[in-house]
């Protein structure tokens, strides 16, 4: 679409005191174009604040996502690094990722986004899970959005990692009318855990 339509989206966007994100497809579709520098001069001529990262498609080395990090943070864009591949073929491994996260924080990365694909693979078994809580110790949930894709998951992630777990981005508007309950202890998904608390005798 023209880029005129672009400019009045944003601008209805910010009306509305919101702020948007170039996604991490835009900035791989730039990469295989070798048009990176392109793109990070469109976000900033747009006033585009914050762009996602990603590797889901291409392929990636650490140093040159470090790289790309830096060269669009030193053009003062904030950045999301979603983490992970769209078509991973076996579960991840903690003490890489937690590696590689670790190093994106420390860089300036604002959070890292775990793919959708990889939190559902590890979810389809207990070592699985068991690996996920193993990741987000060693990196700190505060720092990871987890992008799920069932209704189990977040109530799983809420649970095991409390209310204030951050979830999305892919979350339906709908979901949050039984997600925000859940994350208080009200409803079937959570168990009333709101209100149990008042059932249990005095210590």
């Amino acid at each position: 679409f023209p880029e005129s339509l672009l400019v009045e989206k944003i601008a209805l966007y910010r009306e509305h005191q919101i702020e948007l994100l170039f996604g991490g497809i835009v900035f791989e579709a730039a990469y295989l174009q070798e048009k990176v520098g392109q793109a990070i001069a469109y976000a900033s001529r747009l006033g585009v604040k914050t762009v996602e990262i990603s590797d889901n498609i291409i392929t990636l080395s650490i140093e040159d996502k470090l790289d790309f990090v830096r060269r669009y943070l030193d053009a003062g864009i904030e950045v999301l690094y979603e983490w992970g591949k769209k078509y991973p073929t076996e579960p991840l491994k903690p003490a890489q990722a937690a590696d590689e996260i670790g190093r994106l924080l420390a860089l300036g990365v604002s959070q890292v986004i775990l793919e959708e694909a990889e939190l559902s693979l590890l979810f389809k078994s207990e070592s699985g899970r068991a690996v996920l809580k193993e990741l987000t110790a060693a990196v700190g949930a505060a720092h990871v959005i987890f992008e799920t894709a069932t209704t189990e998951q977040p109530v799983w992630l809420i649970h095991e990692l409390g209310p204030d777990v951050n979830l999305g981005p892919n979350i339906a508007l709908e979901e949050v009318l039984w997600l925000e309950p859940t994350r208080r202890g009200l409803g079937r998904a959570s168990g009333y855990t709101a209100l149990k608390r008042y059932l249990e005798p005095a210590a």
